[in-house]
């Protein structure tokens, strides 16, 4: 282990994420050890299972430090920014741009065009549009108007992705800290009851997300609407008020 690790421009989880389908990046063999006792809450992509995060994985760090010396990474290096030149006087000089225009006195189609003029012509555009009779438009209207509400909350109804615990909805309550924490705060009450791990196979999803309420990959602990269904269940029966986003007095 060493704290001499290369600065990156962007978090080295992003990194993982980006070149995991190289076929010079090679994964390290999944541990099947037992993982009770490891913190479930913190997922690490690049070994696949719990403990720790992907940022806080030395391993990784110096698997990206040799790919860093192979070259395969350096697109990813923070580069500091240019210093500014210095002319004869010894001041700084900013940076000039010189910029060439051709003029052409030949006559002949207009090429370029200003923003003004682009929005000058989509207006006109607009205008040359022909309108919809008055008479159809009406028409159109009261059709819609004709469609009985029971009908479209059934379209919305089908529309609606469904979880394991029923449909997901976005009338969800606000809590005044994240509902990973909560999970992390909870887990070991009495009353408080984890799913069945998934024991599928999981090769397909997204080993860079993690969440804690199925112990597995493929969204995070924030996105799982079963969690979040889960605990409008623990708020209903008044286990979590504490963590309700209360408005100020």
């Amino acid at each position: 282990m060493t704290n001499n690790y290369s600065k990156f421009s962007i978090p080295i989880h992003q990194i993982l994420r980006d070149i995991k389908n190289e076929p010079w990046f090679k994964l390290p063999k999944q541990s099947k050890g037992d993982t009770s006792k490891l913190d479930h809450i913190k997922y690490c992509a690049f070994h696949r299972g719990p403990g720790h995060t992907t940022n806080d994985c030395y391993t990784w760090k110096n698997y990206l430090e040799k790919l860093m010396k192979e070259g395969k990474v350096d697109r990813y290096l923070d580069k500091p920014a240019e210093q500014p030149k210095k002319n004869a006087d010894g001041d700084e000089k900013p940076p000039t741009k010189t910029i060439r225009i051709n003029v052409d006195t030949q006559p002949g189609p207009i090429i370029g065009f200003t923003e003004q003029d682009a929005l000058w012509d989509e207006a006109r555009q607009v205008e040359k549009a022909p309108e919809q009779p008055r008479k159809e438009l009406a028409a159109a209207q009261k059709n819609d108007e004709k469609q009985p509400n029971k009908d479209r909350q059934e379209v919305k109804r089908r529309d609606r992705p469904k979880t394991k615990e029923g449909p997901m909805t976005n009338n969800y309550s606000k809590f005044s800290i994240l509902i990973h924490q909560i999970l992390r705060d909870i887990k070991n009450e009495p009353w408080f009851k984890l799913p069945k791990q998934s024991k599928g196979d999981t090769s397909k999803l997204d080993h860079t997300k993690y969440y804690a309420f199925h112990r597995g990959p493929g969204h995070t602990t924030n996105d799982c609407y079963t969690w979040k269904n889960y605990l409008e269940k623990l708020m209903k029966e008044g286990k979590v008020d504490r963590y309700l986003d209360k408005p100020a007095e």
